[in-house]
């Protein structure tokens, strides 16, 4: 199976990255207010790379190569968004799209295209896990 980023057009409609802004001071906040630390690698990703904004986010992938039938589409352009920008995961810390449907001192970190979302816990019995 062959995964390669797909680069002809791929941010058809979206901007470059030069208007993310740098989320050190909205970090910082977030972590005086809620008394609490992102864990150190968690910190230090979203300060390196666009506050969690990855790129390449498209990639070719021929999906008949995981799945046999007649619909199958093998030139399929499968989007990634693995990671979540620091905006996101603060806007689910929130509440903002689960309400309280997240458990206490967990972020929501990540998604998959299928809406399996990852946490990252801020309890002190399970730390960065």
């Amino acid at each position: 199976m062959k995964i390669a980023p797909y680069t002809k057009g791929w941010n058809n409609g979206e901007r470059d990255w030069s208007f993310v802004e740098d989320p050190r001071a909205s970090i910082e906040a977030w972590e005086e207010r809620e008394s609490l630390s992102l864990p150190i690698g968690y910190r230090n990703f979203l300060l390196e790379y666009n506050g969690g904004r990855v790129y390449p986010r498209l990639f070719q992938h021929a999906v008949g190569s995981l799945v046999a039938g007649p619909y199958v589409d093998e030139s399929a352009v499968t989007y990634v968004e693995l990671i979540y920008p620091w905006s996101v995961v603060e806007g689910h810390w929130r509440g903002e799209t689960y309400g309280e449907g997240v458990p206490p001192n967990h972020l929501v970190v990540a998604g998959t295209p299928g809406e399996i979302e990852l946490l990252m816990s801020l309890e002190s019995d399970s730390y960065a896990r």
